[in-house]
């Protein structure tokens, strides 16, 4: 039977994906690079291959199929296997793919990254978009 309060529907589901997430990371931790048990997050070895990364409502069979692509790693070592190094006060912007000054990225909101800008530039977001 459904619930008759969506919110609270939606707060339940969302605390059981975040359960189910939590455990993985905590059975397959630490980070595979620096061994640190902080800010645990799921990494695809190879992007191409990456499917989804909404995946944790799926089924159990469907859910690890996709996990086998992908290791633990904390949010620092994460950031650095995603961000290119170009000339000084530039960022690589993941959806144009090219280096572009720090002022055309917004600052991120997520804590605890050593990363502070976001990772599309403000011309990307606002062309798919986002605020």
């Amino acid at each position: 039977m459904p619930y008759k309060n969506k919110e609270k529907q939606r707060q339940y589901q969302n605390k059981w994906a975040k359960n189910r997430r939590e455990k993985w990371l905590l059975d397959n931790g630490p980070c595979v690079i620096c061994g640190s048990w902080e800010n645990l997050e799921v990494h695809h070895k190879d992007p191409t291959q990456k499917e989804s990364h909404k995946i944790w409502t799926w089924c159990e069979e469907r859910r690890l199929v996709e996990l086998i692509k992908c290791e633990v790693r904390c949010s620092d070592c994460h950031n650095d296997a995603h961000t290119k190094h170009g000339p000084e006060d530039t960022l690589w912007c993941s959806k144009c793919q090219q280096f572009l000054p720090e002022k055309a990225f917004g600052k991120s909101s997520k804590k605890g990254q050593k990363r502070q800008y976001r990772w599309y530039c403000n011309s990307c977001r606002k062309s798919i978009g986002w605020n």
